[in-house]
């Protein structure tokens, strides 16, 4: 188990019950009264604890006061075969405490108090931690069937959420439990089952805060050698339908008549390939509803320029659509990344070297080059966005530009956040800049005069930008994964984190506090499938790409690209597709994130039974159990894996073999996520995979760096089978535009 800002530690684990259990049987033994929920291989009971009677659990699922364990088998003993003693014999239970706080919303380094009771002990000691802090131990007293103490906690330093720990040992065995507390400007206690979030008091509820209500294929039905990338880069809801960039086209997608996991068929997409306005591939798209326009812009590739462009949309008041008609482009060598409006401006980061160009837009969806950033010292431009009077920029930096040393707040690594006046439109004037952790991939205005950048591997960063000659950064919340977008909306910031969508309270000022999390990965309720990706190829087989590679099905979110709000619900996109959903406030549940839903083995690692490590994140507020189920491919261990709120931690199996007549199997996972959900883990066979010291493949690539200047750019350049490489090393880099 690990507190995130601790570093990997030993997750808490069940281990051999007592004798008159088979040895391999784990013990959860609360043995005291109290109401319980059990979910014994799919079906749910209910019922009371009988005082005095030891429990084992074989495949099961046991809930008591809200927390859950997993064992391994399910058997009643007598209760004079309990063993209390330190002594007797008896192997040691993994016992989960309830751990309860007051006030529920505490204050910045003000007191909190925290309730523990440890049912079915007679003695033990326990150490309470906030957020990785150690606190204090705390003192036990008895009561009938357990232990219960209080003790008084300091909140956190900053504004966010702390998790408080109680660990340590008892008489029975390791003792562990969870709670978290909402830190923030002020002191606020909600109401008997509510919670604080967004900026108010809200009902609590025991299903998660993301729910994917469809999910959009916009590729399938259009698969043809022509077109290798159908990838939906930017997906905006107007109405019922999606106003879309799908690599190589503008689109309109049909949203309201699409169920969740339901593929997109062709009849639900019209769409116009962007080689009619004279380009290749697309990378960021708005909509001006005013004038009934999509602008996309396109950094260029493959040796082409780049360049925007606009298209007039069909009526958007009810289907069927029409297809984007396309109206102007300005193409231009160095291309365009993004792209933000103020009212008939529109404002264009230039890919190379850097910069902003001003375009005048015409109510036709003509456009005019009426305008340039002076002396902002960009280098490549990311992310635009405007806030009131003012343009945001983020850029990407380079030691190659020493020049920009000069500039008020730079510092070479990462990229910037630039400020910029948009008293005169056509002539945005810098006002401020401050280093950003990465390249700045998007950003989301948010309130208070705070700006959330997200920043890829470092996470989200909160910037004050208050005093735009002066912004400042106030945190940075480190992500799992990669955060590559971030959307604003009623007091919640939502975050594409690469295979992932995460979302935060970001109600208080210069924090963030995570509610849930969520990777699609394959969930099964009583043996049915939920929410099957049809995103994710519905063939049980790898697609062969080109000649020499092979795709293989993929079983979770990759690649999230973008993500936009309005209210609570959102639209997410991925590498091959769009997903439509809602917020819910209140989530509760613990939910099971996969890190990497996914692994690919190669026939010649199946030689020999093979281990893997799984880490798993749970995103929410209540403690998640995890255990590998064995079957006839895998092994595991027998024991459940206890992880915190907000905590990382792994399980362990040894894959067996492959399905002789599949590519792929599906590793259970038990969870005591919300209705008795059972997560999957895919394992992939891969053929064709090159090793260490076996011969390159030829090929050839275009070259960014040509002795003499006597190659181009074109995608066949440089090749390996070239006399002039014999003998010298060759640096190869791969590019990926997300």
């Amino acid at each position: 188990m690990r507190d995130t800002a601790a570093g990997y530690a030993a997750p808490a684990r069940g281990v051999n019950g007592p004798s008159r259990c088979r040895s391999a049987d784990a013990r959860i033994d609360p043995a005291v009264s109290g109401s319980y929920d059990a979910v014994v291989t799919g079906s749910t009971h209910r019922g009371v604890w009988p005082t005095g009677v030891t429990v084992c659990s074989a495949g099961t699922v046991l809930w008591v006061a809200g927390l859950a364990f997993a064992g391994l088998a399910c058997r009643s003993e007598p209760s004079d075969s309990h063993c209390d003693g330190v002594g007797c014999g008896a192997p040691p239970t993994l016992t989960l405490a309830e751990v309860t706080i007051a006030p529920s919303r505490a204050r910045v380094d003000s007191t909190i108090a925290v309730s523990v009771r440890i049912r079915g002990v007679t003695a033990a000691e326990l150490q309470v931690d906030v957020s990785g802090r150690p606190s204090q131990p705390l003192v036990l007293t008895a009561e009938a069937g357990g232990l219960r103490g209080v003790a008084t906690v300091t909140a956190g330093p900053d504004v966010g959420r702390d998790v408080v720990r109680v660990h340590g040992t008892s008489n029975r065995g390791p003792v562990i439990g969870f709670a978290v507390v909402a830190v923030g400007t002020a002191a606020t206690s909600c109401g008997p089952n509510e919670v604080w979030e967004a900026g108010h008091c809200v009902s609590e509820s025991d299903t998660h805060a993301l729910e994917v209500t469809a999910e959009i294929w916009p590729g399938k039905g259009f698969e043809t050698t022509e077109r290798k990338m159908i990838h939906p880069r930017v997906a905006r809801r107007v109405g019922g339908a999606l106003v879309a960039c799908l690599t190589d086209a503008v689109a309109v997608i049909r949203a309201d008549a699409v169920e969740a996991a339901t593929p997109a068929s062709g009849s639900l997409v019209s769409q116009t390939m962007l080689t009619t306005a004279g380009l290749l591939y697309c990378e960021h798209l708005i909509v001006d509803e005013q004038r009934g326009l999509a602008i996309a812009t396109s950094r260029g590739t493959r040796g082409a320029g780049g360049g925007v462009s606009t298209w007039k949309l069909p009526p958007l008041t009810a289907p069927p659509y029409g297809p984007p008609v396309f109206v102007h482009a300005i193409t231009t060598p160095d291309g365009f990344e993004s792209v933000a409006q103020h009212g008939d401006r529109l404002y264009v980061g230039v890919k190379k070297p850097g910069g902003v160009e001003v375009l005048c837009l015409a109510d036709d969806g003509k456009m005019t080059r009426c305008g340039t950033v002076a002396n902002a010292g960009m280098r490549s431009t990311w992310a635009l966005v405007v806030d009131g009077d003012r343009l945001l920029a983020t850029d990407a930096d380079g030691p190659e530009h020493e020049d920009r040393g000069a500039l008020p707040g730079h510092s070479h690594g990462g990229g910037h956040l630039y400020l910029l006046s948009l008293a005169d439109p056509s002539a945005p004037a810098l006002l401020g800049l401050v280093h950003t952790a990465s390249t700045g991939k998007a950003l989301a205005v948010l309130p208070d005069g705070v700006v959330a950048v997200a920043t890829g591997g470092p996470g989200v960063q909160l910037v004050d930008v208050s005093n735009p000659v002066a912004p400042v950064t106030l945190t940075t919340v480190d992500t799992p994964g990669s955060a590559t977008s971030v959307a604003y909306d009623d007091g919640y910031l939502l975050v594409g984190d690469w295979n992932a969508l995460r979302v935060y309270d970001a109600s208080e000022r210069g924090g963030l506090r995570l509610l849930d999390a969520m990777d699609l990965s394959p969930r099964v309720r009583d043996g049915t499938p939920l929410g099957k990706r049809v995103c994710a190829f519905d063939s049980e087989e790898a697609i062969q790409i080109g000649e020499g590679g092979f795709l293989a099905p993929t079983s979770q979110l990759q690649g999230v690209a973008f993500v936009a709000m309005q209210g609570l619900d959102f639209v997410s996109t991925d590498m091959d597709c769009i997903e439509l959903g809602r917020i819910r406030p209140g989530s509760m549940a613990p939910h099971a994130v996969f890190q990497d839903g996914q692994v690919w083995v190669s026939d010649a690692e199946l030689a020999a039974p093979r281990p893997f490590a799984v880490v798993v994140e749970n995103a929410g507020r209540r403690p998640l159990v995890i255990r590998a189920v064995a079957d006839e491919h895998v092994s595991a261990e027998d024991a459940a894996v206890v992880v915190g709120p907000g905590e990382l931690s792994g399980f362990e199996f040894t894959l067996l073999s492959l399905p002789a007549d599949a590519p792929m199997h599906d590793v259970r996972i038990e969870t005591n996520e919300a209705d008795g959900v059972e997560g999957r883990f895919r394992l992939t066979r891969v053929e064709g995979v090159y090793r260490v010291g076996e011969p390159a493949p030829q090929f050839r690539l275009p070259s960014l760096d040509c002795a003499g200047g006597g190659c181009g750019t074109g995608p066949g350049c440089v090749g390996l089978d070239d006399p002039a490489l014999a003998g010298k090393v060759v640096v190869l880099a791969f590019f990926s535009s997300w």
